[in-house]
C-alpha cells in the first residue's frame, strides 16, 4: 500500500481532476499516454465515459482472500483453485493480482487501491462474511465488478455478482427435493442460535412457497448431547399431528448425537434433511444404521457422477496432493468464469456485462447463472447417506 503522504497526494489529484469539466480534455490526456493515467482512467469510469479495451497484456483481476491469519487454509485452497484454472488456460488474457485481507489493511482500502490499477478489470473476493459487506459497497463506489466468494447474503446487485454457497439456495433446494418426493408436512430442530433461528426461516419460507406445513418449530441449547427432554417436548407440541419430514441445521457431530435420540420424538421414521454442514464422510458411522436415508445439500461433491466434477477432482488431487474442498471449487469456477467470457472482457464495463448475461454455466459447483440482484442461481449437490456413506441423488 502507498504511504500516507503519497495516498493523500493520489486523493489531492483525483479531486482536482473531478473538477475539470470537460471529460474530452481527460480523454485527450489519457490517449496522449500520459502517466497519470490510472487516475485519469478511474475519473471518466466514475463519469460514465466509454473508454478504450485495456490491451490484453495489461489485464488483470484483483483477488482478496486471507492469505494469513486462522483462515488462511481456506484462503489457499481458493488460490490454488484459481491457478488450477489459469495453469490450464494460459492463454487467458488476465493475470490474477492477489491481496491478503487478513494483513491489516481495511477491505476498503484494499479495493480502491486495486481500482486505480490500469488494466485491472474487477475483483474476485473476499471470502469471509466480515469482509463482503465492506467490499461490496467500496467496488460499487469504484465501479468495480466483484465476483464475491462469501457467503453472507445481501449486499448483491448494482457491480456485485456472488458464487458461493447461501442459505437461501440450500433452503430453497432441500424444499425443492422434498416437495419432488411429496412430502408436505415438516418439523424444524434448531440450536438455540442465530445462526440456528436464520436456517429455521429460511427453510420454513422455502417450504411454505410450495404448498407445505411447518407442523412445530423447536430449539435446543447449541452443544447439547442429552436432548431427550427437548425431543418429548417437541412430540406433544405435535398433538397427533404426524410429520413427514425433519430439518435439523446443525454440524455432523451434534447431528449424529440427535439422529439416535429422535426415536424419543417418534420421528425416527421420518425423511431426515439437513444442510451442508452434515457433509462429514464419519456422519454415517457417528450417527449409526439410523442415517441411513438422511438427505442434506452441499455446494460441491468430490465423489460426484458428473464427469466436468470427476475431472476437476481429479486433476486437483494430482496437482496438490490433496483432495479438493468447496473452496478449491469456488475458486476454481470463479476464474473458469471470467475466462469463459467471449473473447475475453476488454474493459470493466464489458466484464459487468458478461457476468450479468452468464447463463448456464457448467461449474464444478453446479451449473450457474446470475439473477438480476447478483445472486447466483446453482444446481446445488443432494447427497443421501446409504449404506453409511453420502451418494449423490441427483
Amino acid at each position: 500500500p502507498p504511504p500516507p503522504a503519497a495516498a493523500a497526494a493520489n486523493e489531492a489529484f483525483a479531486a482536482r481532476l473531478r473538477r475539470v469539466a470537460d471529460p474530452a480534455l481527460l480523454a485527450a490526456l489519457l490517449q496522449a499516454g500520459t502517466p497519470l493515467a490510472i487516475p485519469i482512467r478511474t475519473e471518466l469510469t466514475r463519469r460514465g465515459v466509454a473508454l478504450p479495451a485495456v490491451p490484453a497484456e495489461m489485464r488483470t483481476i484483483g483477488v482478496l482472500l486471507p492469505l494469513s491469519g486462522r483462515h488462511a487454509p481456506f484462503g489457499e485452497e481458493v488460490r490454488r483453485g484459481l491457478e488450477l484454472a489459469r495453469a490450464e488456460r494460459p492463454e487467458s488474457p488476465a493475470a490474477f493480482v492477489y491481496r491478503d485481507t487478513a494483513a491489516g489493511t481495511p477491505v476498503a482500502q484494499l479495493i480502491a487501491e486495486l481500482a486505480a490499477e490500469p488494466g485491472l478489470l474487477g475483483v474476485l473476493g473476499p471470502l469471509t462474511g466480515g469482509d463482503a459487506a465492506a467490499a461490496a459497497a467500496a467496488a460499487d463506489r469504484e465501479g468495480l465488478p466483484m465476483l464475491l466468494l462469501a457467503p453472507r447474503e445481501g449486499r448483491t446487485g448494482g457491480q456485485v455478482f456472488r458464487n458461493a454457497l447461501t442459505m437461501a439456495a440450500q433452503a430453497e433446494t432441500l424444499a425443492g427435493y422434498a416437495s419432488s418426493e411429496g412430502l408436505q408436512r415438516f418439523v424444524i430442530f434448531h440450536p438455540a442460535t442465530r445462526t440456528g433461528e436464520l436456517w429455521a426461516e429460511q427453510f420454513q419460507a422455502a417450504v411454505e412457497s410450495r404448498g407445505g406445513r411447518i407442523l412445530t418449530r423447536h430449539s435446543y441449547p447449541a452443544g447439547t448431547i442429552n436432548l431427550r427432554d427437548r425431543l418429548q417436548a417437541l412430540a406433544a407440541s405435535l398433538r397427533g399431528a404426524r410429520p413427514e419430514a425433519l430439518f435439523i441445521p446443525d454440524d455432523a457431530r451434534q447431528v449424529a448425537q440427535i439422529i439416535p435420540q429422535l426415536a424419543f420424538a417418534r420421528l425416527d421414521q421420518v425423511q431426515l434433511l439437513g444442510t451442508n454442514a452434515w457433509h462429514d464422510p464419519e456422519l454415517g458411522r457417528m450417527a449409526g444404521p439410523s442415517s441411513d436415508g438422511a438427505v442434506f445439500v452441499d455446494g460441491f461433491f468430490a465423489g460426484s457422477p458428473w464427469p466436468e466434477v470427476r475431472d476437476f477432482a481429479a486433476r486437483y488431487q494430482a496437482a496438490y496432493g490433496a483432495p479438493a474442498t468447496i473452496f478449491a471449487a469456488q475458486g476454481y469456477d470463479a476464474a473458469r468464469i471470467v475466462q469463459s467470457l467471449p473473447a475475453g472482457p476488454g474493459d470493466r464495463a464489458a466484464l459487468r456485462r458478461g457476468l450479468a448475461a452468464l447463463r448456464d454455466f457448467p461449474g464444478v459447483t453446479g451449473l450457474t447463472r446470475f439473477r438480476p440482484d447478483g445472486e447466483a442461481e446453482k444446481r446445488l449437490f443432494l447427497l443421501q447417506i446409504q449404506d453409511g456413506v453420502p451418494v449423490q441423488i441427483n
